[in-house]
């Protein structure tokens, strides 16, 4: 380490007593600058420090230092630092130094006029040692892990190429126990010590390392938490109905270690937990619920809600609850309409359904009052709702009891009887003397696809392999002479008349007569066919699929067809999904080519009758 002696200050006294006398007529408007004592010398560098009290009606433009090394007061002018500008303290960083050498310097100020020098100080930098790094302060203890934090305040001259922090559960670690590194250079750092043990006593040391070697900080312990089971609420069960319930839950506190599994308990007993449904909510600490389903009606319940961890099952207070009973629907019986001799429509409605589903709805038949399914039962379908349904093979002059029903998980219940009564007799044929008739009719002999015959337009005979044939006779069907209607629906959505999918020719007027039985739908295409008269003539029906397409074969000779449009057939669509129970064949009449539509969508209608 170099001293400071009396033969190597008077170069330095004889240089500033030049520099002075050089200014002596400017003095007045000198700078006035001191300089102080360095600060933090390093082996590579040092902190300088100087100060000017005011600036000069000149103002600083410049300030800062010059400095050398000791031995060499001729290069001092040589090295210069600046500082900011301004007035008052000031100070700057001076790096790239040699170690253990002895440097003057001095604080300078310039104005616009002059420069002027403070006193001359000394520094001497250190020599290069290993770094000088603290451990902090342990600054979070968890279950299985601990943030520690240190500070590498001095790199001892030279880079530090690692620090981090060293721990072991004995007394004075290394970094030959564990170590975790963080990051390298001066300054703070902080680092997670993981895979602790729970409930453990550790020591920790922080370390630095240089060219010069490794150095430790001051040795801290802490000891890790212990964990516990969770804390869980059972917080309610909302919305009971007879089969379901909203159970609601929440972690408050994972003990410390992640949920494995969480959920809720549904269990017969408030204390024994032997005999429970258990139902699993993935998720960690927060509120949870769940909507179960199929539970019992009218039975109590105990729910508990539960969460797991690493040291146990924890349970929420058990809450009790009874599901609800189930409730009857609501039917009405509304109507009977169209009542003739041998039939009538019933008309009925579920206005609500309980809380389960109505799986049958229709109507029981007996001549004695109050009816029930046990006597004859007509079934129509399902759900919340009017229906409708035609009652035929009834006797003549007859009185009938009817009521509506419905059947849900409750059971059946009833509307009120209606009585009725069937007419006593045919109403009388009246031949309308205006409808068009053939000039000529031809004789049975003789007659051909075409003519007007029993009150509509031949369109077919018989052939041998169809119902209705006579061998040395004409039979076939005539079509009526007008639509029937150029509007109407086939009717019975969303119910199958199984025993109406015939297709052949002769299957047109059992197809018919099975859809005006079972189906109450008014102006259905096969009873608006029931219902037609024309030349006298009543027992017109819907064609099925073969003998529409019959019908389509002889348009142009029967006449009248809409070639451009669709008609409906008698013949309901076979398929195998619930939804074919909504479909029915028709023809196109501009091609040829079959369709299926909805029951509800609206074609055209043509009549036959067989002869």
């Amino acid at each position: 380490m170099h001293k400071l002696s009396s033969i190597n200050i008077l170069p330095w006294l004889l240089f500033a007593l030049f520099f002075v006398s050089c200014k002596k007529d400017q003095l007045p408007i000198a700078p006035n600058v001191q300089t102080r004592e360095a600060i933090n010398p390093r082996a590579a560098s040092v902190t300088l420090q100087g100060s000017n009290a005011s600036e000069d009606l000149l103002g600083i433009t410049e300030r800062g230092f010059y400095y050398a090394d000791h031995n060499k007061p001729e290069e001092l002018l040589k090295h210069k630092v600046n500082a900011s500008a301004g007035v008052g303290d000031f100070a700057a960083l001076v790096t790239g130094l040699t170690a253990e050498t002895l440097y003057s310097f001095v604080a300078f100020a310039k104005n616009s006029e002059t420069t002027t020098l403070g006193t001359i100080k000394t520094f001497s930098t250190r020599e290069y040692t290993l770094p000088e790094v603290s451990t902090d302060r342990i600054k979070n203890v968890y279950i299985n892990s601990c943030q520690v934090a240190g500070i590498v305040g001095y790199d001892g001259g030279k880079f530090v190429s690692e620090r981090g922090f060293c721990f072991s559960t004995k007394p004075n670690p290394t970094i030959q126990d564990n170590k975790v590194p963080s990051g390298f250079g001066e300054g703070p750092f902080d680092n997670l010590l993981p895979g602790l043990n729970a409930n453990t006593s550790y020591y920790v040391k922080s370390y630095a390392i240089n060219a010069l070697g490794i150095s430790y900080g001051d040795e801290l312990n802490f000891t890790t938490n212990n964990f516990s089971p969770p804390i869980v609420s059972s917080n309610g069960v909302n919305d009971v109905t007879n089969t379901t319930a909203n159970l609601q839950g929440e972690v408050l506190d994972n003990g410390g270690d992640n949920i494995s599994e969480r959920g809720f308990l549904l269990c017969p007993d408030k204390e024994d937990l032997s005999d429970c449904q258990k139902f699993i909510i993935p998720g960690n600490v927060g509120a949870y619920r769940l909507v179960v389903t199929n539970l019992k009606t009218n039975v109590l319940y105990y729910m508990r809600a539960f969460a797991t961890n690493k040291k146990g099952t924890a349970y929420g207070a058990p809450i009790p609850f009874t599901t609800g009973d189930y409730t009857y629907a609501s039917v009405k019986t509304v109507s009977v309409s169209d009542i003739a001799i041998h039939g009538a429509v019933l008309t009925g409605t579920v206005t609500a359904e309980g809380n389960t589903p109505v799986t049958e709805k229709g109507f029981c038949v007996s001549i004695v009052p109050n009816p029930t399914i046990n006597n004859l039962k007509f079934p129509v379908a399902i759900g919340k709702g009017p229906f409708s349904y035609y009652l035929a093979n009834l006797s003549e002059n007859k009185t009938y009891y009817i009521v509506a029903y419905a059947i849900n998980g409750k059971g059946v219940v009833y509307g009120s009887a209606i009585s009725f009564k069937t007419k006593s007799s045919l109403p009388v044929v009246i031949i309308d003397p205006t409808s068009p008739v053939a000039p000529t009719n031809p004789s049975a002999e003789t007659l051909k696809i075409g003519d007007f015959h029993q009150g509509g337009v031949i369109a077919y005979f018989f052939k041998e392999t169809d119902p209705g044939y006579v061998r040395g006779e004409q039979h076939g069907f005539v079509v009526s002479p007008e639509d029937v209607s150029k509007s109407t629906y086939w009717g019975c959505q969303g119910f199958s008349i199984t025993k109406a999918r015939a297709e052949y020719i002769g299957s047109g007027k059992m197809n018919s007569a099975e859809i005006v039985r079972m189906c109450g739908t008014p102006n259905s295409a096969a009873r608006l066919c029931a219902n037609y008269t024309y030349g006298g003539y009543t027992d017109w029906f819907l064609p099925s699929k073969d003998e529409l397409n019959q019908i389509y074969l002889q348009a142009d000779k029967i006449g009248g067809i809409d070639k451009t449009d669709l008609y409906w057939s008698s013949t309901e669509y076979m398929g195998t999904t619930i939804t074919d129970q909504n479909i029915a064949w028709l023809q196109l009449f501009i091609d040829g080519s079959y369709r299926e539509a909805r029951k509800n969508e609206l074609y055209r209608v043509r009549a036959i009758h067989y002869f």
